[in-house]
């Protein structure tokens, strides 16, 4: 039997540690599961009261990122190469800088005509990163959509779009903690100063008003929305929130629709809500 070791697997002591919390994986595999069962409950309700179709899709993607934490040169040397300082001081948390990622999805979408001649439609998205060699990375993304018709007919039509996605925790890197050293009363501060996991959580919001303005020719679009991010207790200073506005008007000249021309605006607002 060969057994083999490597630096990167040395207990690796920093000035805060602690377990990472589970109370957000609980949650990341709870919601899935709600939002499904509410999903099959309208889908019920809905067959009962009103015309309605349900579908779903299953899919898997992968793809291969060359650096997963977006690391310089110079600490991808450090990673593939460690140094007892760059162990000791937990610099890295994943084991290569490249890894493979395989992206299980799920779809499901609930139709229905609760406003007579203006279908309601709901949608549900579900999608797991997994990370061939680095599980620290992985994460889950949720996103959950409605469209309802504001105006009907085949003309003119004007379509209202909310959504709101989820990412309950996305791991960026390691990094030193300002407040990990304060609580630690270690004096003076050791060098290389320690690092810690640096975590987040991303919601985004947005609602949507598309407006046709000539039939299958000319239509407009405008949407506010908002996107926080709330970052672990060690770094909470990095807490922000920022909010967005789009508009955009497409036109469409040929009647076979090969040629599209779109005219975009996006302003972003960055602000910081750290502590």
């Amino acid at each position: 039997m060969t057994m083999t070791h490597s630096p990167q697997a040395m207990q690796r002591p920093t000035l805060n540690a602690r377990p990472r919390p589970r109370g957000r994986r609980f949650t990341a595999r709870l919601l899935p599961a709600l939002l499904l069962s509410l999903t099959l409950l309208a889908a019920n309700r809905g067959a009962r009261g009103a015309e309605a179709e349900w579908s779903f899709r299953l899919a898997l993607d992968g793809r291969y990122d060359d650096n997963i934490i977006q690391l310089s040169d110079r600490d991808i040397r450090r990673l593939e190469n460690p140094r007892p300082q760059d162990i000791t001081s937990n610099r890295f948390s994943t084991e290569t800088p490249d890894d493979f990622i395989a992206i299980p999805r799920f779809s499901s979408g609930l139709k229905t005509n609760w406003l007579d001649g203006r279908p309601t439609s709901l949608d549900f998205d579900l999608a797991l990163y997994q990370y061939a060699k680095n599980g620290i990375k992985n994460y889950q993304s949720y996103r959950v959509a409605l469209t309802q018709p504001l105006h009907g007919g085949r003309k003119h039509t004007t379509d209202l779009h909310a959504s709101y996605a989820l990412v309950p925790d996305f791991y960026v890197r390691n990094l030193v903690s300002d407040r990990a050293i304060e609580e630690s009363g270690i004096f003076p501060f050791p060098s290389p100063l320690p690092r810690e996991e640096a975590t987040y959580r991303k919601k985004i919001a947005q609602v949507e008003i598309e407006q046709e303005i000539v039939p299958d020719r000319l239509a407009a679009t405008g949407a506010l929305g908002s996107e926080r991010r709330d970052y672990n207790r060690l770094f909470d200073e990095r807490d922000s929130r920022m909010p967005f506005e789009e508009a955009q008007i497409a036109w469409t000249p040929r009647h076979d629709g090969t040629l599209r021309l779109r005219l975009a605006y996006r302003r972003e607002t960055l602000r910081a809500h750290g502590d």
